[in-house]
């Protein structure tokens, strides 16, 4: 019985599940923008999950084509031509994503800040004595509602 052997896949078909994979993140990116505005939390982590083997899937692709330069030539032009516009489409829709994220992250950042802020507001010791129920998480500030303490040192 002879050795199976794996055959290498024809230019066509590699360059065709290439635009195909594009197609698929670009869709995957899209829909990450309407979960993270929508805040469901459950359906982004499995997404993003498919968007990481999608992601690895294409570059492994690219690898395989920069390999062969050549089996561009083979393919027909107007496949080439389909791959070009994939590609452009991929590379808008990573900036797009990009620039979405990047506001995500920045709005979730300043919320974090605020809050902190807030209590940090709340609970640090002040100048003046607006809150006098606080006073007792500031070590040697005032309070009208704690008596000083004095000790007798002479006796």
């Amino acid at each position: 019985m002879p050795p199976l052997t794996k055959k290498p896949d024809a230019p066509e078909n590699i360059l065709k599940r290439l635009i195909t994979m594009i197609d698929e993140l670009a869709a995957v990116m899209s829909e990450e923008e309407k979960l993270i505005e929508t805040r469901n939390a459950a359906q982004h982590a499995e997404l993003l999950k498919r968007k990481q083997r999608l992601t690895i899937d294409y570059r492994s692709s690219m690898k395989v084509i920069e390999a062969q330069p050549d089996m561009l030539k083979i393919t027909s032009s107007d496949l080439r031509q389909k791959a070009r516009t994939a590609s452009r489409k991929l590379a808008e829709m990573t900036e797009r994503n990009a620039r979405f994220l990047r506001g995500a992250i920045i709005a979730s950042e300043q919320l974090a800040q605020s809050v902190v802020q807030a209590i940090k507001d709340e609970y640090l010791p002040k100048n003046s004595y607006v809150n006098p129920h606080q006073a007792m998480f500031a070590l040697g500030s005032y309070s009208p509602s704690c008596k000083p303490i004095t000790v007798n040192r002479t006796a």
